[in-house]
């Protein structure tokens, strides 16, 4: 064989070598990135490592959508739910439905949310001690009965201890659409 056949047939085995190991390499390449997508769609909607994991951490500023990962979050069977995150979020509700001249912290209120209070006490609740008190209070509220927000506000400003911004009367609908306006723009949300 001559040298220019052998030269030939080495510069030809690189040359195949070469062409495989990089389609090898892309292939394998090409998986890990699918691997890696996939694993972080999975993740995506369940993890936010931006806002608020817990109830306790939810603020005015959240925005709905990390408010409603938080509660679904909460639903879950396996996660533990303090009784005083409950008595914080709902306190923070009525904001938008009383007379105040503090309020520190604003959750719009929702019948969705309203529903999935109702489940979090229902089902993680039970041995709460006021679990009674807050139940009567969330069945109002699903059933549209706020006559009595300020005294609910009141009760649950009361278990947080506050010292000032006490409710002072009911919110007139005029009043809460502005507030309403004011905090989370159009009430588009608001039922």
């Amino acid at each position: 064989m001559s040298n220019t056949k052998k030269i030939i047939i080495i510069v030809a085995s690189i040359f195949v070598v070469t062409i495989g190991s990089l389609t090898a390499y892309n292939i394998i390449n090409f998986n890990m990135t699918e691997t890696i997508r996939k694993d972080a769609g999975e993740l995506n909607g369940r993890i936010d490592f931006e806002g608020p994991s817990t109830i306790g951490e939810i603020k005015t500023e959240s925005t709905d959508e990390e408010i409603d990962l938080v509660m679904k979050h909460v639903l879950n069977k396996r996660i533990e739910v303090k009784n005083e995150d409950v008595i914080y979020l709902m306190h923070a509700m009525t904001h938008q439905k009383v007379v105040s001249d503090s309020k520190e912290t604003s959750v719009q209120m929702t019948t969705e949310r309203i529903e999935q209070l109702t489940t979090v006490i229902e089902g993680k609740g039970k041995a709460w001690d006021n679990y009674g008190k807050l139940m009567s209070i969330v069945t109002k509220w699903q059933n549209q009965d706020f006559s009595e927000i300020d005294k609910d506000h009141n009760y649950l400003w009361g278990l947080e201890k506050g010292n000032h911004g006490k409710a002072m009367g009911i919110s007139s609908p005029k009043e809460e659409a502005y507030f309403i306006k004011d905090k989370w723009g159009e009430p588009s949300i608001q039922e």
